[in-house]
């Protein structure tokens, strides 16, 4: 009944009795719904699958831009800790070796430098993508 409707003309469809037209249009209604239904979550696959694979590499290429900030403020820390692991140094004078070593403002951005890169941030943008896709999921799955 369903293959009848789809593919009949609406005159044809139109002509038969009452009774008929509703045995035919809702088996027709049924089937189409499941169709666009399943057509719909094809479309939203590969837009879910294009949209993450476009933040994964956004992720991975923002990370390959702060590699060599990072080496280098790594460099600074290992700097201040192979001082701060020298026996022959005394406690109360660590500080002005490191201080005589590495300029006072170097070692707090290096710090800063290795928070921000090793901090979660690629949960804040995964955060981000489900925040964009969200709003389309929800009336889908109600």
């Amino acid at each position: 009944m369903a293959r009848f409707a789809a593919t009949a003309r609406a005159q044809t469809i139109q002509r038969l009795t009452p009774e008929r037209r509703v045995a035919t249009l809702v088996p027709f209604s049924a089937v189409f719904q499941q169709t666009a239904q399943d057509d719909f979550f094809e479309l939203f696959d590969r837009f879910f699958s294009e949209h993450w694979g476009h933040t994964t590499r956004q992720r991975a290429q923002s990370r390959l831009r702060t590699r060599r900030d990072l080496d280098a403020a790594a460099q600074v820390c290992r700097e201040a800790c192979a001082i701060l692991l020298q026996e022959d140094t005394p406690d109360a004078r660590i500080r002005d070796a490191v201080w005589a070593t590495i300029p006072r403002a170097t070692l707090p951005a290096a710090v800063t430098m290795i928070t921000e890169v090793t901090d979660s941030g690629s949960a804040s943008a995964e955060q981000q993508s489900v925040t964009t896709v969200y709003p389309i999921l929800r009336p889908v799955m109600t």
